[in-house]
């Protein structure tokens, strides 16, 4: 099999993008590790697939594979670059286009994502170094946990998830936050990939969690990563977020599988 597909990044979070709405490509567990390998593939964080709808309520389905083969319901940073996909190969007339993945529906709205409901499942303290640090657990369509370092000495570095629990990493995706009034740095852990240079629905949970844990003046934030930043805005009435950045296509390609 020869595989079409284009290659995507938002800030060094890195796609391969698949076009199943006119194309029929059959892509197991397997293929997607060897297609994510940075050595032996392509190379991405996330493997995306785009296809026809399943049902009448949406316009396409949107499957999202991590780099070691497992399905997440979520990834904010992908459906920017799924729009720019859609618009480049023009899959769809509207600028407004419903897209239904594993675990919740997805808003484009004029190349803005809107990730659908948020929900605070708790908030929570944890020790990291013998520190103890404000915490949240925020469902976007996945799960994220928001660890504020606001009030330590500790920089935002890689080596900081050597100090969290392996069952937290195992089952969340794991940032670390630092805020100043609307301005959000962070750093994340992703489970299925490791640490990314960015994350999208990171970015929009570390938004709600900063949102909601102080009074700020809006609701709109620019949330910085190691490459640049996103800008989201959070409607706390209605539980969304939205999500807005310049996702850029590196390349279009093929692959022997």
């Amino acid at each position: 099999m020869i595989l079409l597909f284009y290659k995507m990044h938002l800030l060094g979070n890195d796609f391969v993008i698949v076009n199943n709405v006119t194309n029929n490509f059959l892509l197991d567990a397997e293929k997607i590790k060897l297609i994510s390998n940075r050595h032996f593939g392509v190379g991405c964080d996330q493997l995306l697939v785009l296809q026809p709808p399943s049902d009448e309520n949406h316009d396409f389905d949107y499957f999202i594979y991590n780099s070691d083969g497992s399905e997440s319901g979520q990834c904010g940073n992908g459906t920017l670059c799924i729009s720019k996909l859609i618009s480049l190969e023009k899959l769809h007339q509207s600028k407004n286009i419903k897209l239904k993945t594993k675990t919740t529906t997805v808003h484009i709205q004029n190349d803005t994502v809107n990730l659908g409901k948020y929900n605070i499942e708790d908030k929570f303290s944890i020790i990291l170094d013998d520190m103890l640090l404000d915490a949240y657990k925020i469902s976007l369509g996945n799960p994220h946990i928001i660890i504020f370092l606001d009030n330590t000495n500790y920089n935002i570095t890689d080596n900081l998830i050597n100090f969290i629990d392996k069952e937290l990493i195992k089952n969340n995706n794991i940032s670390f936050v630092r805020h100043d009034d609307n301005n959000i740095n962070i750093r994340t852990y992703e489970r299925g990939v490791g640490l990314t240079f960015a994350c999208g629905s990171a970015s929009c949970a570390a938004s709600i969690a900063c949102f909601d844990k102080y009074e700020l003046s809006t609701n709109k934030f620019e949330v910085f990563f190691k490459y640049g930043s996103v800008c989201t805005e959070v409607d706390q009435v209605n539980n969304t977020v939205f999500l807005s950045g310049d996702p850029k296509c590196v390349f279009n390609g093929r692959m022997i599988l």
